[in-house]
């Protein structure tokens, strides 16, 4: 069996293959190792602020789950970057940017969210979150309830109502 980290760091490469191509069994093979492994990592360590939206954006506005926290990763690798700069660059080395070595925390960050965002708009193929029809207004008066959402704690930075509403 693959390493959890070797696992992960597939999902990229396969999980466009697996959405364009549905029905092939190898890539839903491949992808459903990923995200047992993905899994078993969550019941380790717990998730994040991601997670935190998700769950109570998703409830009250039928969010898909999944979708949700894709929407919302962008920013929360942006913000981790600050306290967990190596972590964030794997993974965005993992996504395919490119460092140099000098990069500050704040431009690991920059560099990953838009390596992200590459990849799950231009190669996953996410729709636009404006297909949910849902203000950034009416999503901005549940961010009490998304800082104090069971999960937000796990998050590496500190959670304020101004930077869960930059999500």
């Amino acid at each position: 069996m693959p390493s959890r980290k070797g696992s992960c760091s597939c999902a990229p490469t396969i999980w466009p293959k697996a959405v364009a191509e549905g029905q092939s069994i190898e890539y839903r093979e491949r992808m459903m190792v990923a995200t047992n492994l993905a899994g078993w990592i969550l019941n380790q360590s717990g998730t994040i602020v991601g997670h935190s939206e998700a769950h109570i954006l998703g409830s009250k506005y039928h969010f898909v789950h999944g979708e949700a926290v894709a929407y919302a990763l962008p920013s929360v690798l942006e913000m981790s970057a600050s306290v967990l700069p190596k972590k964030v660059k794997e993974i965005g080395k993992i996504l395919g940017a490119e460092f140099t070595g000098d990069e500050t925390p704040a431009e690991i960050g920059a560099i990953t969210k838009q390596a992200y965002l590459k990849f799950r708009d231009e190669q996953v193929g996410l729709h636009p979150f404006s297909d949910y029809g849902v203000s950034n207004e009416e999503l901005v008066k549940n961010a009490d309830e998304v800082l104090h959402e069971r999960f937000a704690g796990n998050t590496s930075f500190e959670l304020t109502k101004e930077n869960v509403t930059e999500y």
